[in-house]
């Protein structure tokens, strides 16, 4: 599991007070966000409070759904807290 926020200090705050074990966390933006050469892509995308997710900036948006596609295995899911409950985004290729 990996947690992912732009804020170092949020990414801080979560190694702090994560008592979970295997999870790792860094700083990235969605729309920035590359895996390194070897790391596993994921199945799974939670997206809270992801201003370039928000609607607001749809060119970000476009760059952020295709980082996380990138990111991902092929028919991974990607849920946004757009609406209770979540709302499912797609992840296209």
């Amino acid at each position: 599991m990996l947690g992912v926020d732009r804020s170092p200090a949020a990414i801080a705050a979560a190694e702090r007070s994560c008592d979970v074990p295997g999870v790792r966390f860094r700083v990235a933006a969605a729309e920035t966000l590359r895996l390194p050469r070897g790391e596993a892509p994921y199945d799974l995308v939670v997206a809270i409070r992801v201003g370039a997710l928000d609607g607001r900036h749809p060119e970000l948006e476009a760059h952020a759904l295709a980082h996380l596609a990138a990111a991902t295995v092929p028919g991974a899911q990607l849920w946004t807290d757009g609406g209770d409950p979540l709302v499912a985004v797609p992840l296209e290729r």
